[in-house]
Formats: C-alpha cells, sequence, structure tokens
C-alpha cells in the first residue's frame, strides 16, 4: 500500500510543464508524442446526426443542399454558439501542482502500480484537486489524467471531488476538456452503482450536482459539450446506459423501421433493461431543466444542442404522463398554466408551431414530442395544429420528416381518414418533390390501422402508371422512384442497369407485399448491353509502358469504343458504366486512370484555382501524361457526342452523364476545332452552319439558363466555362449570361456556374459587364450565402486589373456603414455567414471559440494582395483589432494566413509591426502550432530588431519542445535560435549582415518596387510582388544559408571577389563591385555556386524540402469545399 504526497513521487522523465492554455486544447500531436495512451485520451470532435434521414434529405445527388435547409442549419449553429457563451476567466495551473500530475501520470505509465495501490494514489491525487478542480479540469494535458483518476478511485473520492467542483461543474461541462473529465466522472458513478452500501452517497452527491445544473440548464443545453454531459447525467438518474445511442443520437435506421412498422418503438417496449436510477432526481432534473430554460424556451427550440437534450429528457420521461403534459406545451411555446384535456395547446401558438416544424432542430424534437406524448394530448396536437396542414408540411424538406412521425404514431382510425384526405390525393405530388418517406409512413400506418389499404394501393400504382398502361411497369418504377421523377419524358423511361436500387423505394416495396390482396406483375430487368471491366483498362494501361505492344492495344481499344459509341448514352447514364468510361477515356489520353481530376470534380482544387492560388489543370502543359490514343479519344469524344444528341436532354441533368462530359471536356482541351463542335450540343444547339458568333442559337439561351440551376447541368457548365475556347466563351458571355448574372448568383446551384464564368473571364470589358450587373450587390450576395461569387470577382479584378478599387470598396460598404468605423470590417468579413445571420448587427461581436470559416478567410488573403492604396480600410481594421482576437486569429487555420497575407502586403512596415507586437508574448505557444509557425516566421520577416529579438526569446523557452515538432527543425534553424541562446552578440551581428547583404543585393538586382519596398521593414518579405525575378527568392535563401554559416554569401556568387581572401575574413561581409554581365547570368551563378561549395548542399536541399512543405500547407489552407 503506498500513500503519496504533492511532492512524493520523483518524475520517471523530463518533462515541460506547457499545459494550461486553451490553444493546446486542439494539439493531438502533443499526446501523440508522449506515446499512447489509454481509451478516451485521443479525442476527436464528433458531430451528432440525428433523425431519419434528416441530414441527407436537403441534398441533391450532387451533395449541394438548398437554401433554406442552408439557412436553417446555419441559424442553428450560430443561434448555439452564442447562447453557449460563458464569460469566465480560466486561472493557469500553478507550476507545483502541473509537476504533481505529470509525475501522477508518469508513474501510472511506468506499469508499477498493482491494482490496489492505484485506488489509493487516485484517491490521494484527487484530495490534491481540492479548490482548483476547474483550472486542472480544463487544462488539456491535466485532463486526461483527471480521468484516470476518476476511473480509479474508490466512490467516496469521487464523490467528494463532484461535491467540491460543485459550483463549477456547468463551467468544467461546457469547456472542451472538461466535458470529457465531467463524463468519466458520471460513467464512474455509473459503475459505482453495482456495488454494495454506495446508493446513498451517489444520491447525496448527484443531488447537489443537479441543483447546479438546474440554475444553468440554458447555458449547458445550448453547449455542444455541456448537451452531452447533460445527457449523461439524464441517463444516469433513469437508469439507462450512458453510452447508449438511443440516448444521445437518434439512429435513422431504426426510426425508419420503426415507422414502417419492421421494429417496435422503443417506447412500446418494456424498460427492464434499466438499472438502479434516481427516478425523484430525474423527475427534479427535468422539470427544473425546463422551468428555468423556459424564458429562453425560443431560443432552445431551434437549437441543436438544446433539442438533443430536450429529446432525451422526453424519452427516458416515457411513462410519467404527468411530467410530459406539464412539459410539452411548455416547449410548443404555450405558458398558461391551467391546462387540461383539450386545453393543453393555446390557438396563439399554434402558427408559431407549424412555422417551427420547417427548422431543423425543432423539427427534430417535435418527431420525439410526437412519439412520447400521451395519447390525449396526442389528438389534441393532431386536431389542432396539423390538421389542415399536412400537406403543406410534408412538401418541406424538415417538415416532412415531423409528418412522417404524426402518422407512424397515429392510434385511430379517424385519424387515418383525415390523413387520407389531405394526402391521399397528393400521392403523386410528394413523390414528385421527393417526400417518398411520407408515402412509405402511409402504407405503413394503414397496415396498422387497418383502414384506406386499397385506396393506398391504388394511389401508389397511379402515381406511377397511367390507366392504359400495362401494370408490368409499376415495381421498377417504384425501385426506382427518384431515377423515374427525375426523367423528363417519362413515357420512354427504362430499366437504369448498373444502378444500385435506392433503400426508400425498397422499403415502400416490402411494406406493400405485406398487403393482403395486392396483385402485382413480375418484371424483367433491362439487358445490360455491354460490360467493361475497369481492370482490364488499367491492365492495358500498365502494359503501355513494356516494349512493342502499342499496336496490339490500340487494336483492341479500336474495337471497344466502336461498341462504346453505340452504347454512348446507356453507359454515360450508368452509376457504374459512367466510371469505367470516364477510366477509358483517361486511358486513351494517356492520363492517370485513377486521378480524382477526372473522376470527380475537385471543389478544393476548383476554388483555388478560382481565387488564383493555383494555375488552372487546363493551362498547364500536359507533359504529364504518358503514351495515349489522340485518334482515338477524338473517336470516341465525337462519336459520343454524336450517338447521344438524341437523348441530350436526358443527358444534361444525369448525374453519371454530366461526369463523363465533363471527362470528355477536359481531356478535349487543345482541341478547340473538337470543343467547339461539342459544347453546342451539348447546350442543347443543333444547327451545323456554326462559325464565330454564331455557336450559340437564340432559342437555347433560356433553356440553358433554366438548365444551369439544376446541380448536374451546373457542374458541366463550369467545366465547358473552363475549357471553351475563346471565340466561344465571348460568345456565350454576351448571348446566355449577359443580364442574368445577378438571377443565376442567386441561385445555389447556379452561383457556382457564375464562378466559373467570372474566373475565366479574359477581357477588360468584360470585366465591365460583370461589375455593372454584380459591383452594386454585393451585400445582397453576402446575405444570400454566395460568398463565392464575391471571392471570384475580387480574384478576376486582381488578375485583369480592372475595378480593384471599386471591388475593396464595395465589400468593404456591405459589412460596414459610411458612419462606422473601419475597425469591424476585417472581423466581420472573417466571420461572413455568422454575421450576417446576426439579426442585431449594430451589437455584432466577435464570436470567440468559433473556427474562422474558409471563405472569409480565403477573401481577406485575397485582398491583402492588393496595392495599399486600395486597402487602406482593410490595413487600419486588421491594425486595429485587439490583442485577443489577433491571436485567436492566429491559432486558428482559417485566421493564421490572413494574417500571413497581411504581413506580405505591400503595407508599411510600421504598421505591420503593430499588429505583430499584439502577438508579443504568444509566439513560443504559436510556434508549437504547426500551421502557427509560418505565423511566427512572417512576423520575424516583418519585426524590426527588436522585435526579432524578443520572437526568437520566446523561441529560446520552448526550444527543446518545439525541436520535437515536425515544423520546429526548420523554424528553429530559420531564425537561428541556437546561436541566439549562446551567442546572442554574434546573432544581432549576422542579422545585421543579412540586412546588408539584401540592401547590396537589392541595389543590384532588384527591381524597383523591391527596392521601394525594402526599406518598409527590416527584412521585408516582398514575395509578393509579381515584378520582381523568382532569382531574387533563390537568392534571399542563399544569403540566409550562408549568413547563418559564417560563411561569406557575396564570395560565392558570379560577383569579383577573391575567394580565398573572403575566407580568410572568417565570415565578414565586405562590400564588392558588381559584373555588368552578372545581372544576364544569375541562374548560371546560382547553379555555379551550389556546385562549388559542397558544404552548403545538404542545408539548400532541407531548406528547399521544407518549402515545398510550406507551399503544400499554403495551397492546402487556401483550399475548401467550394460546393
Amino acid at each position: 500500500m503506498v500513500s503519496i504526497g504533492s511532492k512524493a513521487l520523483p518524475s520517471r522523465r523530463p518533462r515541460t510543464c506547457g499545459f494550461v492554455e486553451d490553444s493546446l486544447m486542439g494539439e493531438e500531436d502533443v499526446l501523440s508524442k508522449r506515446g499512447k495512451r489509454k481509451k478516451g485520451m485521443n479525442r476527436k470532435d464528433t458531430r451528432e446526426r440525428h433523425g431519419f434521414d434528416g441530414d441527407n434529405s436537403n441534398k441533391n445527388v450532387s451533395g449541394r443542399m438548398s437554401d433554406r435547409s442552408m439557412t436553417a442549419r446555419k441559424s442553428s449553429k450560430y443561434q448555439s454558439t452564442s447562447a453557449s457563451q460563458t464569460t469566465l476567466v480560466r486561472k493557469q495551473v500553478d507550476p507545483e501542482s502541473a509537476k504533481y500530475f505529470l509525475e501522477i501520470t508518469n508513474l501510472f505509465e511506468s506499469g508499477e502500480v498493482d491494482l490496489e495501490e492505484r485506488s489509493v494514489i487516485c484517491g490521494n491525487a484527487l484530495e490534491e484537486t481540492r479548490g482548483k478542480e476547474l483550472e486542472l479540469a480544463t487544462d488539456y494535458i491535466i485532463s486526461h489524467t483527471l480521468q484516470t483518476l476518476l476511473e480509479g478511485c474508490d466512490v467516496d473520492h469521487l464523490c467528494r471531488f463532484l461535491r467540491s467542483c460543485a459550483n463549477d461543474f456547468p463551467f468544467i461541462a461546457m469547456d472542451r476538456s472538461g466535458s470529457h473529465v465531467a463524463e468519466t466522472a458520471i460513467k464512474s458513478l455509473a459503475q459505482h452503482l453495482q456495488e454494495d452500501d454506495v446508493y446513498s452517497v451517489v444520491e447525496e452527491t448527484l443531488t447537489i450536482l443537479c441543483k447546479v445544473v438546474v440554475a444553468n440548464a440554458a447555458d449547458l443545453m445550448s453547449s455542444c459539450h455541456g448537451s452531452h454531459v447533460l445527457r449523461s447525467l439524464l441517463c444516469l438518474c433513469k437508469g439507462a446506459t450512458i453510452d447508449s445511442s438511443e440516448f444521445h443520437v437518434t439512429n435513422s435506421s431504426t426510426v425508419l423501421a420503426q415507422r414502417l412498422n419492421f421494429k417496435a418503438s422503443r417506447m412500446e417496449e418494456d424498460y427492464s433493461p434499466y438499472q438502479l436510477g434516481f427516478p425523484d432526481l430525474l423527475k427534479f432534473l427535468v422539470s427544473g431543466m425546463i422551468k428555468f430554460a423556459s424564458k429562453d424556451i425560443k431560443t432552445l427550440q431551434v437549437d441543436q444542442f438544446s433539442s438533443l437534450v430536450l429529446q432525451t429528457a422526453l424519452k427516458l420521461s416515457v411513462g410519467n404522463d404527468e411530467e410530459l403534459l406539464h412539459a410539452i406545451p411548455i416547449l410548443l411555446g404555450c405558458n398558461k398554466e391551467d391546462t387540461g384535456e383539450g386545453n393543453f395547446i393555446e390557438i396563439s401558438a399554434v402558427r408559431k408551431v407549424v412555422y417551427l416544424m420547417k427548422e431543423s432542430s425543432f423539427s427534430h424534437l417535435m418527431e420525439v414530442i410526437l412519439e412520447v406524448a400521451p395519447e390525449i394530448l396526442y389528438n389534441e396536437m393532431f386536431t389542432k395544429v396539423f390538421k389542415n396542414s399536412l400537406f403543406q408540411l410534408s412538401s418541406h424538406h424538415c417538415g416532412n420528416f415531423v409528418i412522417q412521425a404524426l402518422i407512424s404514431h397515429a392510434k385511430r382510425q379517424d385519424q387515418m381518414v383525415l390523413i387520407w384526405e389531405e394526402l391521399g390525393p397528393k400521392f403523386m405530388d410528394l413523390l414528385e418533390m421527393g417526400r417518398s418517406g411520407v408515402i412509405a409512413s402511409l402504407i405503413a400506418a394503414s397496415q396498422r390501422l387497418h383502414s384506406h389499404e386499397h385506396e393506398c394501393c391504388q394511389a401508389l400504382a397511379a402515381a406511377v402508371s397511367s390507366a392504359d398502361e400495362s401494370p408490368r411497369y409499376i415495381v421498377p418504377r417504384i425501385l426506382f422512384l427518384d431515377n423515374y421523377f427525375c426523367c423528363q419524358d417519362k413515357s420512354n423511361w427504362s430499366w437504369p442497369s448498373g444502378v444500385k436500387v435506392p433503400i426508400m423505394g425498397s422499403l415502400i416495396l416490402q411494406a406493400v407485399f405485406r398487403y393482403q390482396s395486392f396483385r402485382f406483375c413480375c418484371f424483367r430487368p433491362f439487358a445490360v448491353v455491354v460490360r467493361i471491366s475497369e481492370t482490364a483498362i488499367k491492365s492495358l494501361a500498365q502494359h503501355l509502358q513494356e516494349d512493342d505492344v502499342y499496336s496490339v492495344v490500340e487494336e483492341t481499344l479500336t474495337i471497344l469504343c466502336k461498341v462504346v459509341v453505340a452504347n454512348a448514352a446507356d453507359l454515360m447514364s450508368s452509376c457504374h458504366g459512367s466510371h469505367v468510361l470516364r477510366s477509358l477515356l483517361c486511358l486513351c489520353k494517356g492520363a492517370t486512370i485513377n486521378s480524382s481530376e477526372f473522376h470527380v470534380t475537385n471543389s478544393s482544387t476548383v476554388l483555388a484555382q478560382r481565387l488564383n492560388f493555383k494555375a488552372s489543370q487546363m493551362e498547364e502543359d500536359y507533359s504529364p501524361y504518358q503514351l495515349g490514343f489522340p485518334d482515338l479519344l477524338k473517336f470516341l469524344v465525337s462519336g459520343m457526342i454524336k450517338f447521344a444528341s438524341k437523348d441530350i436532354k436526358t443527358l444534361q441533368v444525369d448525374q453519371f452523364s454530366s461526369l463523363v462530359l465533363q471527362t470528355a471536356l477536359k481531356l478535349s482541351v487543345g482541341n478547340d476545332a473538337e470543343l467547339l463542335h461539342a459544347i453546342p450540343i451539348l447546350l442543347g444547339c443543333n444547327k451545323e452552319d456554326i462559325g464565330e458568333g454564331n455557336f450559340i442559337e437564340i432559342s437555347a439561351v433560356r433553356k440553358v439558363v433554366y438548365l444551369m440551376k439544376e446541380s448536374s447541368f451546373s457542374h458541366l457548365m463550369e467545366v465547358i466555362l473552363e475549357v471553351a475556347p475563346e471565340i466561344l466563351y465571348n460568345e456565350m458571355f454576351t448571348k446566355v449570361f449577359k443580364n442574368s448574372l445577378f438571377q443565376l448568383s442567386s441561385h445555389h446551384c447556379g452561383n457556382f456556374v457564375i464562378q466559373a464564368l467570372i474566373s475565366h473571364a479574359k477581357r477588360q470589358d468584360q470585366m465591365v459587364l460583370i461589375w455593372e450587373e454584380l459591383g452594386p450587390k454585393f451585400m445582397d450576395l453576402l446575405e444570400m450565402g454566395r460568398s463565392g461569387v464575391i471571392a471570384s470577382l475580387i480574384a478576376a479584378s486582381q488578375r485583369l486589373h480592372s475595378h480593384e478599387h471599386e471591388c475593396c470598396q464595395a465589400l468593404a460598404a456591405a459589412v460596414s456603414s459610411a458612419d462606422e468605423s473601419p475597425r469591424y470590417i476585417v472581423p466581420r468579413i472573417l466571420f461572413l455567414d455568422n454575421y450576417f445571420c446576426c439579426q442585431d448587427k449594430s451589437n455584432w461581436s466577435w464570436p470567440s471559440g468559433v473556427k474562422v470559416p474558409i471563405m472569409g478567410s480565403l477573401i481577406l488573403q485575397a485582398v491583402f494582395r492588393y496595392q495599399s492604396e486600395h486597402i487602406q480600410s482593410y490595413i487600419t481594421s486588421i491594425t486595429s483589432m485587439e490583442a485577443d482576437h489577433v491571436l485567436e486569429a492566429a491559432k486558428d487555420r482559417g485566421g493564421a494566413p490572413v494574417i500571413e497575407a497581411f504581413l506580405s502586403s505591400n503595407a508599411s512596415a510600421k504598421l505591420k509591426r503593430r499588429l505583430v507586437m499584439k502577438l508579443k508574448g504568444h509566439f513560443g505557444e504559436l510556434s508549437m502550432q504547426s500551421s502557427g509557425s509560418f505565423t511566427v516566421e512572417k512576423c520575424f520577416i516583418a519585426g524590426n530588431m527588436s522585435l526579432r529579438e524578443a520572437i526568437v526569446s520566446e523561441l529560446v523557452d520552448v526550444q527543446s519542445e518545439l525541436s520535437k515538432t515536425k515544423q520546429g527543425p526548420h523554424l528553429l534553424r530559420k531564425l537561428d535560435v541556437d546561436r541566439f541562446a549562446t551567442r546572442p552578440d554574434q546573432w544581432r551581428s549576422n542579422q545585421a549582415s543579412k540586412q546588408s547583404a539584401y540592401k547590396d543585393f537589392y541595389d543590384t538586382f532588384g527591381s524597383s518596387e523591391a527596392k521601394s519596398s525594402k526599406n518598409d521593414g527590416f527584412l521585408a518579405d516582398t514575395s509578393k510582388h509579381s515584378s520582381r525575378p523568382k532569382d531574387l527568392n533563390e537568392m534571399r535563401k542563399e544569403i540566409d544559408h550562408h549568413l547563418s554559416s559564417s560563411v561569406p554569401f557575396l564570395s560565392m556568387s558570379g560577383i569579383k571577389s577573391k575567394p580565398k581572401r573572403a575566407d580568410q575574413h572568417g565570415g565578414k561581409y565586405t562590400k564588392i563591385s558588381v559584373d555588368d554581365d552578372s545581372r544576364k547570368a544569375k541562374s548560371t551563378q546560382f547553379n555555379k555556386k551550389k556546385r562549388s561549395h559542397g558544404g552548403s548542399e545538404s542545408a539548400a536541399a532541407a531548406d528547399q524540402s521544407f518549402n515545398k512543405m510550406e507551399r503544400k500547407r499554403q495551397r492546402k489552407d487556401s483550399q475548401s469545399n467550394a460546393y
């Protein structure tokens, strides 16, 4: 038996205690460096998804969400974020405590503690937390140790710990790290309940906790982390399994099975699996939560995390009708106290409830309300709330799930009669809107209640087959409901070979075949004309690397291509055939078959191209392509389009056909004749006498504009604009897009087409027309969430050098009124969606703890590439940001590149240093982050000598830990931290030498732009100036390397000097005259330098390797999901 105190354990290995700041909470690398720990210590952010198809119902085949869906979910997100913010000044863990708990960790990791000793050690260690629970539990590193202690201690120490921290429990539960500690404590209590004689002490502890929780119910419920802890506490009070997904996330497949009567509802099952619980505490907790949160009920109704808590509370209250009859009316917004049968729901609240059911979070809550409501309350809701609104709600992408729940829990035939009266005649309308779940629930309810069974069968059959058609088509069309109803020419619809049968059609037919007297016909699947093995195509590509195989492969491919062309429409519109066909196209081109460039639209790459962060694939050299078959590619593409032209109306809106056509167009870049022939056909133009100015038929324009609002065609149109020869692009711009730019930009699919149009504009007069239509609409576009259009417009203005000042002014005006200070501009752009979702924009403030969205970050990065005269208000704004906001941005992967972009801009060095000063004291902390290290380096470059010295001083303090990170060695070498730590005077001299070397080099080689900027900072970063040759960057690296290694730099260049004499000077820099011819031969001189000085090759190679990493990181940070 071992008993230890706060100073009794020697450390098993040296560690540095850098535990306590919030910024470390996301540093998973810290844990991996310390070795793998027990379960639960490698934490990942999880996003809970709940509701039957709730998260997928808002998406079309391409994965884009509708405007209303996006608005609903964003609104819920931001409301929950702001609701959960609680002001708390966190204290730093004192070094002695940090050291003590590090020793505890070392002891447990050593494996030298047996089970009996472990319990005693855990108990004693928990005693050391007294009065410091909040600081320790919310520390990222120490919180893991606390979890271990709470799992290993006895029940007395566990309860003592919880009682001691009870007042701080809400703050602990709402913290990212603290929530794990709270969860572990609750789970440990559940485990101890299996022991004898612990019920009373656990009950006493839970009573204290529940009182504190009830008083802080609203904050806990609306917190991402607090919500999860609260649900676990509810489960513990009920005696339910804490980890059960039944109460933490709704299993959509289970809900679906219940609604189709394939599985009994959980609410109808016996609750015998529940263990010993605390029913009085559960009742107190649920009723108290609702009572204290009732004043915030309007917010909680539409908050995602609050909705999850309320769903759990309602499910756990099943069987307690009195509590449910009290709670549910409050959740519906009814306030009166004299409730009774027929009087639970206020008439004045009905309209608001119907409106709320179209909001995602409340719709999920309403599903559970309908599931658990006592029958008298369900009947009243049915009559007062839902009657005469069934079809309206069924038509909505969120409301339809509520109607499914309503139908699935109907208990009387008269209710089925009312449901049938409103929805029975609307079967076809519902199926056309994709609301097949409502139909499925209605069929299952008709069977369960033995009402309208024959009518349901007849209505379903009539919805997919007309009276004069054979019944043989009914089952195939139901199997592929969405495919059938998306087909424009339904009379010619046929079995889509190779396409997987969707789950909903399958389940509807399973339900249908449970009817007693349904008559159905058999069907035979549509014959597959040709099957091409993708493995065979890949094998052919491999064999092409061998000698003397080209002719035999070409002969084989010729045969295949002829068959494929004859069956182009079927292959293109098939899920599997489409993929094979794209692989065949790649093989004919000589492209890599598995390349995602040709199998799926890479949204992040597209976004980077549109913001000029990456060259377009279409503008790059195709030299990476291997040996191909250009004649076969031409035959395949032209033949496909020719044979498929009769089905072009179907192929235009088909997801898989669109992917094939996108690939064919990308691979045809460079063949303008083929593109000029194919693109008009894809746009629906049929005339043959085409020529410049005559490619697009006027009659087809309206149809094309309409199709751009459809997902599959909009993706195709983006590629068309990307690859179209200039004469065709110009004609499309004038005939199709002119006067329709804002209309299309407002649409959730069409706006991506406009982004592509703007990104590929090549003339300033086009930019003028774009500006005329979209320039005055910046605020409208941002309010609609169309920030991608704004970003593309900014990038195009820079590329074409047109309307640069106007773009900057319009963007600033969209987020800040004329009478407001410019200091708000940058924060509001960083959090664009958050700002525009705020109802009271005048009181909007920085949303602490929220990640910077990628789009706002990218827009600001683009803005800071403008010349400084255009962006004075942005410069003023970013330099006026509060220090804690600058720090928070620097720690964020989205915010850090914005700071770096500003520091790389041509703003004055004085203003740059003003921003850098706000990070003083945090450079060591930032350098430990993979993204923050780049920011530290930019700050170093922008700083003067005193600032640089301050930065390096902070890095010295974390040098040993920093050297173990991936980015650390480069940063330490770049900033010469080791030399500063050992020989600070030599470091200062070296920095001065660098400055002198740069000055002389720029005087000799630099462009006028570089010269003008070099004096702005101690070591001004002019990498963003496009006028400076690439060799300046290379020369800069050489200067840094040679000066940091005490080797004279200019002695190694093509400049006149005597190397031996320079060596004798011991690295002292001597000003030397320059050859007139040296400027013309810079590249040759660089190569000579590297060959003649082998000692610098390894360091130069390391620098080059890291520079590749840096460019990769910058590309990765600048890319996001544009779709």
